[in-house]
C-alpha cells in the first residue's frame, strides 16, 4: 500500500492552470517552470500522451527515502503506459502543486495529490525536484509522501 501511495505521488505532477503541448525550448527559469506546468496540466487532463511528450526518452524518475535514491521508472514509453494504467485505475485523481524554487534547469515543488478511495477522500503531499533540459523533463526526484 505504501509503495502504491508513493507511486501516486511520484506519478502525479500538477501545477495550476497551465495548458500543455510539446516541449518548451529555452534556458530561462520561466521556461523550466513552463515545462513542468505543461506536464502537470496534461496529467490533470489525464492525457498520458501529452504528458509523455514532455518527458525525455531516457527519463529517470527517482524516489528518495531513508537517504537513498531508488530508480522507480525509466523512459518515456514506460511512463506513458504507467500513466494510462493509472488514470484508468484512479479516474478522479487531481494534483495541486506549487513551485517554490526555480533555476534554469531545476524546479522544486510541493505537490498535494487528491483522489477518492474506498475509504473516502484521500490526500498525500510531497516535495519534488524536476530537472528540465532542452525543453524536456530529464529526471525527477520525489521525497516520501506525507498524509
Amino acid at each position: 500500500m505504501r509503495r502504491a501511495l508513493n507511486w501516486l505521488v511520484l506519478a502525479v505532477v500538477g501545477l495550476h492552470g497551465c495548458a500543455g503541448g510539446g516541449a518548451v525550448r529555452s534556458t530561462d527559469a520561466g521556461a523550466a517552470v513552463a515545462v513542468v506546468d505543461a506536464y502537470a496540466a496534461a496529467f490533470n487532463r489525464h492525457d498520458a500522451a501529452a504528458a509523455a511528450s514532455l518527458l525525455a526518452a531516457d527519463l529517470q524518475w527517482l524516489a528518495i527515502d531513508n537517504g537513498e535514491a531508488k530508480l522507480e521508472a525509466t523512459g518515456r514509453a514506460a511512463m506513458q503506459q504507467w500513466l494510462q494504467n493509472y488514470f484508468a485505475a484512479v479516474p478522479d485523481v487531481r494534483s495541486e502543486m506549487e513551485s517554490f524554487a526555480r533555476g534554469t534547469q531545476r524546479v522544486a515543488v510541493y505537490e498535494c495529490v487528491r483522489w477518492r478511495g474506498e475509504s473516502g477522500a484521500q490526500r498525500r503531499c510531497a516535495h519534488g525536484l524536476f530537472e528540465v533540459r532542452g525543453g524536456l523533463i530529464q529526471r525527477v526526484w520525489f521525497w516520501p509522501a506525507e498524509g
